[in-house]
């Protein structure tokens, strides 16, 4: 079903998502669990190169490319990959420092946002480099709270879309067919109004869904939780330069 046309009709054609990430969730711990330190990042990049080889055809000798490995390989998402490692990347205080330095400047969002725009303009994208742009965009984000994007990104309601942004996610297809349909009563085809409408829909829709259903749930994942720090507890006041003992980031 991935990457699969939506039909016309009204459906849930982005759930296939849902099996993959049980998939991923049933195998990544494991892989935390007895790989320590860097080593937890070779099956990463290894799934990353394998994945790149075969979308390009440089393991056509090794696997047909309609069979049934090929599609297991090319289902990967190389951009949930380049999130793995820049999440291990941020946890280890040597490479925190290295992308701080890096992703860490007032102007690193809006260049990588840039980038990403690039990227994403032509009709056939460079997918590889997208995901890249992406991995940076996000890291930059979340490196540093006072970041080029800082105003925007706190804006209330941008900010909670993000906390309804997957309920939005997994309901946007029913969404813009319904915006469509409604619409297309009126002799409405335009495509911002379209896409007005289905936002509005999608966060309707998000909202009940997190509001009735979902919050739900996360109350109940608190009783596998065996520590309930605090959000700040732990947290250093600032991050020193092991080189000059000055305060990097507060």
């Amino acid at each position: 079903m991935a990457n699969r046309p939506l039909s016309s009709r009204l459906d849930f054609g982005y759930t296939w998502t849902l099996a993959t990430e049980e998939q991923f969730y049933a195998f990544w711990p494991l892989v935390l669990r007895f790989l320590r330190g860097a080593w937890s990042s070779v099956p990463i990049v290894a799934l990353i190169l394998l994945r790149v080889a075969t979308g390009y055809g440089w393991m056509n000798f090794v696997i047909r490319p309609d069979s049934l490995p090929a599609r297991i390989i090319l289902s990967a998402s190389v951009a949930i990959c380049f999130g793995v490692l820049l999440a291990q990347a941020l946890h280890s205080p040597a490479c925190f420092r290295w992308i701080y330095g890096l992703l860490g400047r007032t102007w690193s969002v809006p260049a990588a946002a840039v980038a990403l725009a690039v990227c994403l303009y032509p009709k056939n994208p460079p997918w590889l480099a997208a995901h890249l742009a992406t991995a940076a965009l996000v890291g930059a984000c979340v490196v540093r709270e006072d970041n080029g994007l800082a105003r925007i990104l706190r804006f209330h309601p941008l900010a909670y879309m993000g906390v309804l942004s997957y309920g939005m996610y997994l309901l946007n297809s029913v969404s813009i067919h319904t915006a469509e349909l409604g619409l297309r009563w009126i002799d409405i085809t335009n495509p911002m109004a379209i896409f007005i409408l289905s936002l509005a829909l999608a966060m309707g829709a998000a909202f009940i869904s997190y509001r009735y259903f979902e919050s739900r749930f996360l109350v109940l994942k608190k009783r596998f939780t065996r520590l309930h720090p605090e959000p700040t507890a732990g947290a250093p006041d600032a991050i020193t330069s092991a080189q000059t003992g000055v305060p990097m980031h507060p």
